[in-house]
Formats: structure tokens, C-alpha cells, sequence
């Protein structure tokens, strides 16, 4: 039986941890890695969310003002939508949220116009 050397049982031996150390470095660089990428996902995603939240919040406060301008009793809004609401028959009951706006020097004001 060839006995080894004790120079080739050190050189082996070196050997060894060499491999062993690339094997952990490249495994810890993974790891870090890895995290990192899922993090910098993980704040797009955030970033994403918030954004879309702030448009659906700017959505719903449009939308508040425009339904409370078309609940206001006596608002030109109000009025058109009754108007374009009524049937033939009953465009006449529009007339209690028709706006009052007097208009000076106009004796043929017919009131209020809709747009469109």
C-alpha cells in the first residue's frame, strides 16, 4: 500500500478548504442575492400599490363632488339631470330644481341651459 506524504495529505487538505470556501462563498452570494432581488420586487410592489391607491382615492373624491353637486336641490346640475331623466310628460315636476338666477336687464331669460 502507497502511504501519502505528509506534504500531499497538506496540499489535499488545502485543497479541501479551497472548495469548500469557494462553495460557501458562492452559496452566501446566492443568498444575498436572492434577498435583494426579492426586496427591490417586493418595493416595486409597494410603490405600485400605493400609486393605485392614491388614483382610486382621487377617483372617489371626484366622484363625492360631482354626486353632491347633482344632490344639490337647486343646482344646474340637478336640473339637467332631471331634464335628461323626464320623459315628455314629465319635465314640468324639473321645475322645483331649476336654479334661480336672475339675470338683469333680460326679460326673455328662458333660465337656465343644460349643456349639450
Amino acid at each position: 500500500m502507497i502511504t501519502p506524504s505528509p506534504r500531499t495529505l497538506i496540499i489535499a487538505g488545502l485543497a479541501l478548504v479551497l472548495i469548500l470556501s469557494a462553495g460557501i462563498g458562492t452559496w452566501l452570494i446566492t443568498r444575498t442575492t436572492d434577498k435583494a432581488v426579492e426586496q427591490a420586487h417586493s418595493a416595486g410592489q409597494i410603490e405600485a400599490i400605493a400609486t393605485g391607491q392614491k388614483t382610486t382615492l382621487e377617483q372617489i373624491g371626484a366622484a363625492h363632488a360631482a354626486e353632491t353637486a347633482i344632490r344639490d336641490d337647486r343646482s344646474l346640475a340637478r336640473y339637467c339631470e332631471c331634464l335628461r331623466s323626464a320623459t315628455a310628460d314629465t319635465t314640468g315636476n324639473c321645475v322645483r330644481y331649476r336654479p334661480i338666477q336672475p339675470v338683469p336687464d333680460r326679460s326673455d331669460d328662458t333660465g337656465p341651459h343644460c349643456p349639450g
